[in-house]
């Protein structure tokens, strides 16, 4: 399992940022939407996130619910871009399945003080703060390949 992930996902779900990754030894990419991470009964560590788009197994289309174990991630990209909570997807009933211990849990609220948005909530940010590429944090396992 990378080194710091739990503090990367949990970061990306308190900041709703969209996560880049690769799972489970493979080359191709996803974008999730991560809502919920817990320990699960067994003890692994999984994310419950909102695929937008990229690779699927079964060559699923479109975008869905999906549960990752953490210790399956190869590495993962915080993205810039921000997303709201998928209540109209169904983020409820997916949360109300989880068995286990949750450690983080999107807000459904949009209140200024569930979570801070600079830009959103205050002034705009100027430009020259404004990271220009998509990626502001990550995360490689030394186990994967260099892509």
């Amino acid at each position: 399992m990378l080194p710091n992930i739990n503090e990367i996902v949990s970061s990306a779900i308190r900041n709703k940022r969209r996560l880049l990754l690769r799972y489970d030894g493979r080359s191709n990419t996803r974008v999730v939407e991560p809502h919920l991470l817990y320990r699960a009964e067994n003890g692994a560590v999984t994310m419950v996130a909102y695929q937008i788009s990229g690779y699927h197994s079964s060559k699923r289309r479109g975008t869905f619910w999906r549960p990752f174990q953490l210790k399956k991630v190869d590495s993962v990209y915080v993205m810039n871009d921000v997303f709201e909570a998928r209540i109209a997807q169904g983020y409820e009933s997916v949360s109300k399945l989880v068995k286990g211990e949750i450690t983080s849990r999107i807000t459904t609220d949009d209140s200024p003080y569930s979570f801070f948005r600079p830009g959103r909530y205050g002034p705009p940010i100027p430009a020259y703060l404004s990271p220009t590429p998509s990626v502001v944090m990550r995360a490689v396992s030394p186990n994967s390949r260099n892509q």
